[in-house]
């Protein structure tokens, strides 16, 4: 008798007991999901949220454009509950990213996120020195030597002088020269300016001869020479000995690469 009391209370504690099991458990699963409830409901807060967009340092690109992107870019939810438009959800990067990706004009992006819900966002975009050409295509190139955009209005409307050569394949986002060797380049045209000699275009056919086409002929250069200008002047004076004699002289070419000697023909 006094077992099968015994057992009726062991059963009747390892019953109760099994129910408590159950009752943490459930409550461990709850609370966490209480919790995750709880942070998307406050993260959903209109107080919480994106109130604008203010975009600045835009030129060619459109600010609408611009703004479309970005609320594109920060549209949807992460993880199915808390809305990409939470102010402190926002990831700077990955808007930078995204504008840079989608207009390669933008060379840098600054992100700035307010706690009123104002989200600044500041660009820069690449100033386009110089065009570069090959057979079928053009494309507008930075400071930096970089192809960044396809060209497809007149060249004539950009007004720059146009490069060619030194890319193999497939050319944007390729760099055509370091900055310092395209510096050389253009401080050259410029001081053929000066001595109204206007050059339409440089060919860099090879690492040891490039070619400014001008009004007057063209000028074979040493495009890696750090005395290109040197080589300008020489050809210069040259160029002003023979339009004394001839102002309407033109040249079939006007060779630079050998120093103080100038060849022409």
């Amino acid at each position: 008798m006094i077992n099968k009391r015994y057992n009726r209370s062991v059963s009747r504690l390892a019953q109760r007991n099994n129910k408590l099991k159950k009752v943490k458990i459930g409550i461990a699963l709850i609370i966490p999901v209480i919790f995750l409830l709880g942070l998307s409901y406050v993260s959903k807060l209109p107080s919480l949220q994106v109130s604008s967009v203010e975009v600045s340092g835009e030129k060619s690109i459109a600010k609408d454009d611009i703004t479309n992107a970005i609320l594109e870019s920060i549209s949807g939810n992460k993880l199915f509950i808390f809305p990409r438009t939470n102010i402190f959800l926002i990831n700077e990067s990955v808007i930078a990213t995204v504008l840079a990706s989608e207009f390669p004009r933008i060379e840098n992006v600054n992100v700035e996120k307010n706690a009123n819900g104002v989200l600044k966002v500041e660009i820069k975009e690449r100033d386009t020195i110089a065009i570069w050409c090959n057979e079928s295509s053009c494309f507008l190139l930075d400071s930096m030597g970089l192809l960044y955009s396809k060209v497809n209005n007149d060249l004539e409307s950009f007004g720059k002088i146009i490069f060619r050569g030194a890319i193999e394949g497939e050319p944007l986002r390729k760099y055509f020269q370091d900055e310092f060797r395209i510096n050389f380049y253009l401080e050259a045209v410029a001081l053929l300016k000066s001595k109204d000699i206007k050059a339409s275009s440089i060919n860099i056919q090879s690492v040891d001869k490039g070619v400014i086409e001008t009004n007057i002929g063209n000028i074979f250069i040493d495009p890696n020479t750090k005395e290109l200008l040197e080589s300008i002047e020489n050809a210069l004076l040259v160029i002003e000995d023979i339009k004394s004699k001839n102002s309407q002289i033109k040249f079939d070419y006007i060779d630079t690469r050998f120093g103080n000697k100038i060849f022409y023909k």
